[in-house]
């Protein structure tokens, strides 16, 4: 049976999500690109200082991809056990056309309503 993973973050960079999603797209996307560009444009138009504008965009490029493999580093990954699903994903058939749904097992009010999280065992085709 799988388990179901659940991540908090101890680490020594604390970054909440958006903020995390952002420096990673600057990171991967956003400074390459203009280092690129710089001295793509700066070769061709003479203006000057292609080593040192791009060695400096790719320093800070290196610097934030430090700061969020710390941010990931902190996340720590805890184990909810296979045996405590709350609820499943069953097949059914609905005016004739096969659906997958979620049934929730016991109480679905008192589950949705008192836990912060539930944990909803997979659908497995091949079963």
């Amino acid at each position: 049976m799988a388990e179901h993973v659940v991540e908090t973050n101890s680490g020594p960079v604390q970054l909440s999500n958006k903020v995390y999603d952002v420096i990673q797209s600057i990171v991967e996307l956003v400074l390459p690109a203009l280092g690129v560009l710089y001295v793509a444009f700066a070769t061709y138009w003479h203006w000057g200082y292609e080593l040192e504008v791009g060695g400096s965009i790719a320093a800070l490029g290196v610097f934030l991809g430090v700061v969020i493999k710390a941010a990931r580093k902190g996340y720590e990954r805890g184990v909810v056990p296979a045996t405590g699903y709350d609820g499943a994903v069953v097949e059914d058939v609905i005016d004739g056309q096969p659906v997958l749904r979620v049934q929730l097992e016991g109480d679905a009010t008192e589950n949705l309503m008192n836990k912060n999280m539930l944990v909803i065992k997979g659908f497995d085709a091949a079963a």
